[in-house]
């Protein structure tokens, strides 16, 4: 009895944690040795018991003493319930139009097989896009249009997608399946037309005028496959573009020269214009040359332009181009994006030269739109009358919805 007594004092020191349970089992092994021993005569075999047999029968004792869990739990267990869904996801990347085929995504072949990935159901078409996006393409994010594929490379639109499914827990087996991630490259054309090559009309000094060698002047004009997919005011948008391009290179003493629509790239989904192309960009006012006591400015940078776009003044005088020949050239340039059409029918430089020397005005501007009317300001042949590049913003600024378009006003 008094083994059970000292058993129940161990039992109610482990309890107030007086002992540990480490402590305690290695008392209560002691315990059944000595009561194994007291019981059995001594014998030759069962002097001692063995390890074996010591600790089966102090787990067979102790058995509803163990705790099941030995490690404590998070109070809020996470119930992830039966909306998690496994995906794999793979990418594909966008290959052009050739002559045997039509453009279409192709699986990038990646060196290792793509983890799937866990989701919690409610997952969008959206959230997929931008999942794919974030895993593949971290860094390639800007100037990029992601879509969900299919296996074949064709693109899986929004409206297809929602068609059949609300959310990825709709689709069946998606743990079967893998989706596709395409990715490609914003598509940016220029004004000019769609292969940027209005240069055919040669990029030349104005002193070569001199040489009477006036050759033809190719066909020109906005792109068609631009002016259709220009919708409502997103023409005054793009002048609006250029016009604050304008303003800012010339409030930096920086003449363009070179204003065309073949220098002017939009993007498409946002028509966003951008003025490019500055290998004739002139520098007004920056570089100090000493002649004998006096300091002068000089114009650092070449002359030229494009036949079409440039200024009488500079073509017929041969006069540096300034910012007044600048706004010629936007306004020449104005006129082929709001009205889709050259703006002089000719066929020769020579010709253009004699309409020039008698002054007539751009034919284009018999397409024009009341609504632009400030554009004959523009192409007037007195340099001094034309308005400088703030004017033309406030002008379009003031025709237009910013708030709608923009979010904001200014």
């Amino acid at each position: 009895m008094h083994k059970v007594k000292e058993y129940e004092d161990l039992k109610r020191e482990l309890e107030n944690g007086e002992l540990t349970q480490k402590g305690f089992d290695a008392k209560v092994k002691k315990l059944l040795v000595a009561e194994e021993t007291d019981d059995v005569k001594p014998g030759p075999s069962n002097t001692f018991l063995s390890a074996a047999e010591a600790f089966g029968k102090a787990k067979k004792l102790l058995q509803p003493q163990v705790k099941k869990k030995q490690f404590p739990l998070c109070e809020k267990l996470v119930d992830h319930g039966k909306s998690l869904v496994k995906i794999r996801m793979a990418p594909m990347e966008w290959k052009p139009r050739t002559k045997k085929r039509s453009g279409h995504y192709q699986k990038l072949i990646m060196e290792e097989t793509p983890p799937r990935l866990i989701l919690k159901g409610h997952e969008t078409y959206d959230d997929l896009v931008n999942t794919g996006k974030n895993s593949f393409w971290p860094d390639e994010i800007e100037g990029s249009e992601f879509t969900l594929c299919h296996v074949d490379g064709t693109r899986w639109t929004k409206e297809d997608f929602y068609k059949e499914f609300k959310t990825v827990s709709d689709i069946p087996n998606p743990w079967k399946r893998t989706l596709y991630i395409g990715r490609r490259e914003i598509e940016v054309v220029c004004l000019g037309d769609g292969s940027c090559t209005l240069d055919e009309i040669p990029e030349t000094g104005v002193n070569d005028c001199e040489s009477g060698d006036l050759d033809e002047i190719p066909e020109t004009g906005v792109a068609e496959d631009v002016a259709d997919k220009l919708e409502g005011d997103d023409a005054s948008f793009i002048a609006l573009d250029l016009s604050m391009a304008v303003e800012y290179i010339h409030s930096q003493s920086i003449i363009h020269q070179d204003i065309k629509p073949a220098n002017v790239m939009v993007h498409h989904p946002s028509k966003k214009a951008v003025l490019t192309d500055w290998g004739l960009a002139n520098i007004r006012d920056t570089v100090m040359l000493r002649k004998g006591s006096r300091f002068t400015t000089e114009a650092v940078g070449p002359t030229g332009g494009t036949y079409l776009y440039m200024a009488p003044e500079c073509l017929l005088n041969f006069e540096e181009a300034s910012w007044q020949t600048d706004m010629w050239s936007l306004g020449v340039t104005f006129l082929e994006l709001l009205t889709g059409s050259v703006p002089w029918v000719v066929n020769k430089q020579r010709e253009l030269a004699a309409l020039l020397v008698i002054k007539t005005p751009p034919h284009a501007l018999a397409h024009l739109s009341e609504r632009y009317s400030y554009l004959s300001g523009l192409v007037d042949y007195e340099a001094s009358s034309r308005p400088t590049a703030s004017d033309v913003v406030q002008l379009i600024k003031s025709g237009l919805d910013l708030s709608g378009r923009y979010g904001y006003s200014w």
